[in-house]
């Protein structure tokens, strides 16, 4: 997958929207699970590009895969929860957060200060799950030290433990 080599998950994302929202006519959560849906792949589409040939399960660099289920499903539900307040709870915030900022040179109104917060919010997620997904345990550091949780990084440790003293 030649598409993986460049920062182009926009278009496998965009199919993955499109494909779910067209899929459930009718459906009051429609937008909520095609956005969700979207979300997932243009992360994992990221994640696997910034990793390049570590696989996710496997390795020293290995995710648990109910850490990942979990933790995916958290960003998921901060998702649909930013999108519902822009979407449905802007009635209840100050107007000053709600009107449009200004008019455009068209006379187009422009976004509210809600709409510029909510989009700034929602690529910190994509950041901050990509930073995750994309990052393998061996990077951890603690207390200045490189920590290891592999099999082998760590019998490595303790063997060069055992012979300096």
């Amino acid at each position: 997958m030649n598409y993986l080599k460049r920062k182009m998950f926009a278009l496998p994302a965009s199919i993955a929207f499109a494909v779910v929202y067209y899929a459930l006519p009718g459906n009051p959560w429609r937008l909520d699970l095609a956005t969700c849906a979207g979300f997932t792949v243009a992360i994992f589409v990221n994640a696997k590009r910034k990793r390049g040939k570590m696989p996710f399960f496997k390795g020293e660099d290995a995710i648990n895969v109910f850490e990942l289920i979990l933790g995916h499903a958290l960003c998921l539900i901060v998702l649909v929860g930013i999108v519902e307040i822009g979407s449905y709870g802007a009635f209840a915030l100050p107007t000053w957060l709600t009107t449009p900022i200004g008019t455009s040179p068209g006379g187009h109104p422009l976004p509210s200060a809600l709409r510029y917060i909510e989009t700034l919010m929602l690529f910190l997620l994509g950041f901050v799950e990509s930073w995750w997904l994309s990052s393998g345990k061996s990077e951890l550091v603690k207390g200045g030290r490189k920590v290891t949780w592999g099999r082998t990084a760590l019998e490595q440790e303790l063997s060069t433990r055992l012979r300096l003293k």
